[in-house]
């Protein structure tokens, strides 16, 4: 509950693996928390697909077409 949008990318984590990444925006008030969005994944989830990080941003990227921004994406998830 008040997740506005998400998108989970794939990034290499420091030891070299691919780690999955949840990026989530909230809808203004809610005050969702990536721990918040992490427990409430890991109930409706099997372990192996909860992603291994999930952060919160301001907004997903976008491509000139609306869509989101895969490249994009993965560059908010890195830094």
């Amino acid at each position: 509950p008040g997740v506005g949008t998400c998108a989970a990318v794939g990034v290499e984590g420091r030891d070299g693996q691919i780690d999955a990444v949840a990026l989530y925006f909230t809808v203004v008030g809610t005050g969702t928390t990536p721990r918040d969005l992490r427990t409430g994944l890991g109930s409706l989830l099997p372990r192996y697909a909860v992603p291994d990080r999930v952060q919160q941003v301001a907004a997903l990227p976008r491509a000139a077409n609306g869509k989101v921004d895969l490249r994009g994406l993965g560059t908010t998830a890195s830094s």
